[in-house]
């Protein structure tokens, strides 16, 4: 099933991003010089993607989110989901973030590290209201120790809608992480909307006891969606939770009635 390129859908093909990584693990191929990355043990590759409305780029541009505009490459058309993943995975580079036009269906590649500093804005605040256990399952590792790639995502979720645009569009900004989370080798999923919060985020984790759905029954490895809300202070709060299964280029969504983690 041919899904198209949607604002409702851009989250569904990050999910087939990552997905893609286990139903079709990485082959050793040559590195590109001066483009590629390998780091050991590394299974998928992490990335930024931009996206919503005609005025993505320009937005991103003005509020100066853009570093290097000579990183700027020319628009792609990407007609459905599986295209914006497959597209992401082909490319090498994980120095490139991506903004997607969901009205005209494109994405533009940008080259470059995108900002991750404004004086206006606390960094270290905006961390303390992800969810305590946003870097690690169980909790133990401290939020202090939230890195690069999600402080960008934050500020430019909250810049991007600091200023009022005509057609009213909401940016949101999402961060396929490459730091392994739960019980596995793979990194998760985190979107962050309007005032740099935190709005959704996919991961997967091994539970041989699990009964499905699955992401890959073989290895036991069952997707998790977690939708959060903002709280008068402190970190966002679990608004809801599912389990996430693949049917043919499909991302399918059942909640869980009874939260439940892994002792």
């Amino acid at each position: 099933m041919v899904m198209e390129l949607t604002k409702k859908g851009i989250f569904d093909a990050a999910v087939l991003y990552l997905s893609s990584f286990v139903l079709n693990p990485q082959k050793e191929e040559p590195l590109q010089e001066g483009v590629s990355e390998r780091h050991p043990g590394k299974l998928s590759t992490g990335t930024v993607w931009v996206y919503d409305g005609r005025t993505v780029l320009e937005r991103a541009i003005n509020q100066d989110v853009v570093v290097k505009r000579q990183g700027i490459r020319e628009a792609i058309d990407v007609p459905n989901l599986e295209d914006l993943a497959g597209l992401v995975r082909a490319t090498p580079d994980a120095d490139i973030s991506y903004f997607i036009n969901t009205e005209n269906r494109t994405v533009t590649p940008v080259k470059g590290q995108l900002r991750n500093y404004d004086r206006k804005v606390d960094l270290w605040e905006l961390g303390q209201r992800l969810p305590d256990d946003f870097l690690s399952y169980d909790g133990s590792v401290s939020k202090e120790n939230v890195g690069g790639r999600t402080d960008t995502a934050m500020l430019a979720a909250k810049v991007m809608n600091a200023a009022p645009v005509s057609d009213g569009s909401e940016v949101r900004v999402i961060i396929v992480k490459e730091t392994p989370y739960a019980n596995t080798e793979y990194g998760k999923i985190a979107e962050f909307g309007p005032e740099g919060l935190l709005y959704r985020e996919f991961f997967l984790k091994r539970d041989p006891a699990h009964t499905g759905p699955f992401i890959d029954e073989t290895q036991k490895l069952v997707g998790v969606l977690r939708e959060y809300q903002p709280s008068v202070s402190g970190p966002v709060e679990l608004a809801q939770e599912s389990y996430v299964s693949l049917e043919s280029g499909k991302v399918n969504y059942t909640p869980v009635k009874a939260l439940e983690r892994a002792a």
